[in-house]
């Protein structure tokens, strides 16, 4: 059970913890009903639409290079898809899993409550209507926002219809990421100077705890499982930070 809920906390006289996050409410919301009764959906890529406009391509004017190219490049994907899904299996256990190829992830975000062409882990059809009455959550690769002028990709958590979940809920890793803080870490931080020093960050062992950081070789030596071993510490270490907001001290 969650504590005292954080918005009713928040009315109290207008004070919240020193460094508290804006939007932890919303958050904590969310939280709450897909850890009670999630199901994330992962998008799974399959690069047909770069791999066809290359084919096309081929066709028109044979090209070694390019065809090596393509066929590289397949590889990569079919190896990240792969490990991606491997990952989910052994490691994620926070919700339950279904998968979508990209090529029908919008008509699912269109009409989740109708039969879709959802698979299992190992690709297999998933029969029946998985995700009705359900929080879903999805997961795909896109290009995350982090910054107003700042973006890269990675891995992001999204709502049923598509919208990428804001801080500070634990929502994007970067494939092949350096130095991740398991929570968002652009709040909650309190400058310090010594007299005629330079200014420094300083935490405390709970803050120390839930802001620390991760470079995905020292999580898995592969990327793609990394980055779902990465997914299910955010997503069980959030309790401890909304725990922590919540209560005054």
């Amino acid at each position: 059970m969650l504590p005292t809920p954080l918005a009713q906390q928040l009315g109290n006289s207008g004070k919240v913890k020193r460094g508290t996050p804006s939007g932890l409410s919303e958050a904590t919301e969310t939280y709450q009903l897909f850890k009670e009764n999630g199901i994330l959906l992962v998008k799974i890529p399959t690069g047909s639409k770069k791999f066809t406009a290359i084919e096309q391509q081929l066709k028109k004017q044979p090209s070694a290079r390019l065809n090596k190219y393509l066929v590289k490049e397949k590889e990569k994907l079919s190896k990240m898809r792969d490990s991606l899904l491997a990952g989910f299996r052994n490691y994620y256990r926070f919700s339950p899993v279904v998968a979508v190829y990209d090529t029908n992830y919008m008509a699912v975000l269109k009409n989740p409550n109708v039969l879709q062409p959802l698979m299992d882990l190992n690709l297999r059809p998933v029969n029946g209507y998985p995700l009705t009455g359900k929080k879903v959550l999805t997961f795909r690769m896109d290009r995350y926002v982090y910054d107003s002028n700042k973006s890269l990709d990675a891995f992001v958590l999204t709502d049923i219809d598509g919208k990428i979940i804001a801080s500070p809920f634990p929502g994007n890793i970067p494939y092949k990421f350096k130095r991740q803080a398991l929570m968002s870490d652009n709040r909650g931080l309190i400058p310090y100077r010594f007299p005629g020093g330079s200014p420094f960050l300083f935490r405390n062992q709970t803050q120390i705890k839930l802001y620390k950081r991760y470079s995905w070789k020292k999580v898995d030596k592969n990327p793609a499982i990394a980055v779902v071993k990465l997914l299910q510490l955010k997503l069980d270490t959030f309790q401890s930070f909304i725990n922590y907001y919540s209560t005054k001290s």
